[in-house]
């Protein structure tokens, strides 16, 4: 009993860091919102990011415009003594040192050891590890994110992890700066070339600006389903630190797997959200998808929230249907959380059945016996952003649905509202049968 108490109280303390860590994750992503310029970008980086995982020394890289040396962008540490300033600021060629070999393969790199390691470069004063990260988008290297620290084997898997998933938010922040860049210079040039050019500027902006809005909606995906995670974490961990000598080993032990299934899903779904608002589906990892079993997780990661709400979720024997599970999931817990948030006086009762098979799709239906969405907005609820004018007068982000039908018509698929419905909302999806 006392090395399940040991090892349960471990495996707390380590989740209570991971929580931590996916904290400064989401305060991080929202001050990068609002940066511009890369300059900007990096010293968010540094200010909002690496200064609270407690790394002592830590140096964000840029390479130049011919992408030949790394300069010193933003530090945090003995390098950043006052303000915006980089204390003695070096360049380091690609392909040179610890950190120039990172910019080269684009692939992180953690020492131990630093003293027996050649690359190694000194800058300020001799550290003995260092762990470097490729900023990194679309196998595009923008920089690298570099941190040292005066210990042997300081660095684990936790460092990297986290270093990585910060990398990859600053990849797409510096993507979209230099596209925000690319359109005002677009813009200059359509002004002076417009009687010769007009055509084919106008199409490469609309390129851009798409693009762009692409990039943009990353961070609205990141935000809303990575709040709507952290907050059910954050209702576990509670739960674990407020009444841990009223639970048994057992219920210890099941919320323990629940909050370790979140915190994994957490690093998924940023690694997801940011390939998905760059190449959106990757048909190599399509296959058939178990429904049922992707329905059974999403209720064990809305546990706190099933339980505190009374909710129902009923669902059996839906057929396999043919995409990328990772997506399909987004679709789901989407529709399921808009089904809970916009929730009647009764206690919610979700059903997801399949209504029926034809020669090319197979018909799911979601519903519940929530609040209803106007007629008039049937259609309108599936733009981006739009706020339908509820009942209950329940605040939304407007994005969960364009979500939902951006990824079913990227899959070829389609979703609609059933108008013949009036004791809740019926969403009816199409999913196209694998020929």
């Amino acid at each position: 009993m006392a090395q399940n108490n040991d090892f349960l109280n471990s495996k707390i303390r380590q989740l209570q860091t991971e929580s931590r860590y996916f904290s400064i994750l989401h305060s991080f992503s929202s001050a990068l919102i609002s940066a511009k310029t890369a300059s900007e970008i990096v010293w968010s980086v540094a200010r909002n990011a690496i200064s609270k995982l407690d790394l002592k020394d830590c140096v964000i890289y840029l390479l130049d415009d011919d992408r030949e040396y790394l300069f010193q962008a933003a530090a945090h540490g003995p390098k950043n003594p006052i303000d915006f300033d980089i204390l003695n600021p070096i360049k380091i060629k690609v392909g040179e040192g610890i950190v120039g070999t990172v910019a080269k393969t684009g692939e992180p790199l953690l020492i131990n050891d630093t003293s027996v390691d050649a690359r190694y470069i000194v800058d300020d004063s001799i550290r003995l590890s260092e762990l470097a990260v490729p900023i990194k988008t679309d196998d595009h290297v923008y920089g690298v994110i570099d941190s040292e620290h005066p210990e042997r084997n300081f660095y684990n898997e936790n460092h990297l992890s986290i270093l990585t998933t910060i990398a990859h938010l600053t990849a797409i922040k510096l993507k979209e700066a230099k596209s925000n860049d690319q359109i005002i210079q677009y813009k200059e040039q359509l002004e002076e070339l417009v009687t010769e050019r007009t055509f084919q500027i106008e199409t490469t902006l609309e390129y851009l600006e798409e693009k762009n809005q692409q990039l943009q909606q990353f961070n609205a995906i990141v935000g809303h389903d990575f709040q709507s995670s952290m907050s059910t974490l954050s209702g576990f961990v509670t739960i674990l630190t407020t009444k841990e000598e009223h639970l048994s080993v057992e219920e210890k032990s099941e919320i323990l797997n629940h909050i370790s299934s979140i915190s994994s899903n957490l690093t998924k779904l940023v690694k997801d959200a940011y390939r998905y608002s760059n190449t959106g589906i990757h048909s190599s990892e399509m296959e058939y998808v178990d429904v049922v079993q992707i329905l059974k997780n999403i209720k064990a990661e809305l546990y706190p929230v099933i339980k505190k709400q009374n909710v129902v979720i009923e669902f059996s024997n839906l057929p396999e249907i043919y995409g990328q599970a990772s997506l399909i999931k987004l679709v789901f817990q989407n529709l399921i959380s808009n089904s809970i948030k916009y929730r009647s006086e009764k206690d919610p009762v979700i059903k997801i059945y399949s209504t029926k098979k034809t020669e090319d799709d197979h018909i799911f239906a979601v519903e519940d016996n929530g609040i209803g969405i106007d007629s008039s907005d049937h259609k309108k609820v599936f733009q981006k952003l739009f706020r339908s004018k509820n009942k209950g007068d329940v605040k939304g982000s407007g994005i969960g649905l364009s979500i939902v039908l951006k990824i079913l018509h990227n899959f070829g698929g389609d979703i609609s509202i059933d108008s013949s419905f009036t004791s809740g909302t019926r969403f009816l999806l199409n999913f196209p049968i694998h020929k």
